[in-house]
């Protein structure tokens, strides 16, 4: 994960998700793609690892009513830049031989269903 701003405040609310039901908790309607955003490219429509203005004034609350403990560095807005390539290599490696097998799986069912209705189709004959 890179050390950016949206990151580190994820890490302290102990995911994107568990932050996301907090802010939706407390009245803060942002969707999880958008805030999946937050860590994306300027140029691929993100906003470089940085956590929007309205976005910070809630986290805050936030914090303070749970007792999170936020660091000035954790708001640091320096950051290494995110990677180009949202999924690495091997993610995509697993899901194709996933997605290889499940085509097996499907065709074997097709297969054993097309046999099943033959042979009901014989029986009523």
């Amino acid at each position: 994960m890179q050390r950016c701003q949206a990151n580190r405040v994820f890490k302290r609310f102990g995911g994107m998700l568990e932050l996301h039901g907090l802010l939706r908790r407390h009245g803060y309607k942002i969707s999880k793609t958008k805030m999946a955003l937050w860590r994306v490219r300027h140029s691929e429509g993100g906003t470089d690892g940085l956590i929007p203005h309205d976005a910070i004034r809630a986290i805050l609350r936030i914090a303070k009513h749970y007792g999170f403990f936020l660091t000035d560095a954790d708001w640091n807005p320096k950051c290494e830049p995110p990677p180009k390539k949202f999924y690495d290599r091997n993610i995509t490696t697993r899901i194709r031989k996933r997605q290889i097998e499940l085509d097996k799986y499907l065709e074997f069912y097709a297969l054993k269903l097309n046999s099943l209705a033959a042979q009901s189709e014989q029986k009523e004959r």
